[in-house]
């Protein structure tokens, strides 16, 4: 086959493509295991939850200062 044909040039094409379609789910792959390796506490449930309610906690804790200000 001519590399120079119509043919060759949209077969290489196609191909091109279908690689670089399944390149990109490959790579989102990676990038999520390289975003549990690297940062770890957006997947840690435990820590999101704790964090969560040491907020809240604050939280209360600052309305009730506040409030004792006021009275």
């Amino acid at each position: 086959m001519d590399i120079n044909s119509f043919a060759y040039q949209t077969a290489i094409k196609q191909i091109t493509e279908q690689e670089q379609g399944e390149a990109d789910k490959m790579l989102a792959v990676l990038e999520g295991c390289w975003l549990k390796v690297n940062h770890y506490w957006l997947w840690n449930m435990l820590f999101a939850v704790s964090y969560s309610l040491f907020l809240v906690i604050i939280g209360i804790i600052g309305i009730f200062i506040i409030n004792e200000d006021f009275n």
